[in-house]
Parts: C-alpha cells; sequence; structure tokens
C-alpha cells in the first residue's frame, strides 16, 4: 500500500424515479466519473507500482447505470407482497495503475 502524488476526480451522479402504478415504481440511476493521476510516479524495488500522469485510477469506471422495477402488493394486516427487478452496467476499470505489470482491464459489464 502506497500514495502516490497527485490525482483529480470529477463526476456526475444523477437517480430518478418514477411511480407508474399505485403498486409499480421505475428506478433509474446514472453516474459519470472522470478520476486521473495528474502526476507521474515509480514505487517499489523493481519498481512494481508506476503511475503515469493521465492514467486511469484503479478500480473507478467512467460509466455506471442501474435500473430497477419494483412492485409492492398488500396482502393482509401488516403483510405485504414485494417483487424487484434490477439491472445494472458499469463501464471497464483497471485492476491496479494502468502502466504497473499487474493491471488488467476489466471489461464492462453487461445487463
Amino acid at each position: 500500500m502506497t500514495n502516490g502524488n497527485t490525482a483529480r476526480s470529477r463526476g456526475a451522479e444523477s437517480e430518478l424515479t418514477l411511480v407508474l402504478l399505485d403498486s409499480t415504481k421505475l428506478e433509474l440511476g446514472y453516474s459519470y466519473t472522470d478520476a486521473i493521476l495528474t502526476s507521474s510516479f515509480e514505487r517499489g524495488i523493481i519498481p512494481d507500482l508506476i503511475g503515469v500522469s493521465g492514467d486511469r485510477l484503479p478500480e473507478v469506471s467512467k460509466q455506471q447505470a442501474t435500473a430497477a422495477l419494483d412492485y409492492s402488493l398488500p396482502i393482509s394486516g401488516n403483510r405485504d407482497f414485494h417483487a424487484r427487478l434490477d439491472a445494472s452496467y458499469r463501464s471497464d476499470f483497471w485492476t491496479a495503475l494502468p502502466h504497473s505489470p499487474t493491471a488488467t482491464d476489466l471489461r464492462a459489464s453487461r445487463w
């Protein structure tokens, strides 16, 4: 575990809930993150941690999206039937700094 030099993270996030019926709602979410190193560095004996200015930060997807359909129905007294269907997407991300020997670019996950 080590610290790099400097980095910058900017982004936006939004969520929307739409009531379709009394018992049904649709929830949507989206986020965009631009997280990069702003200066280069090398650490370790080999070196095994290499950061180049402009590299994306590890384990940060640029885009993520979610969708959910939620259904609730009163059964009796204080009992309800509840069902939910979720889907999500995330764009690719690096498992380590991109120029490091152990770095892998994990592909985007689809719905």
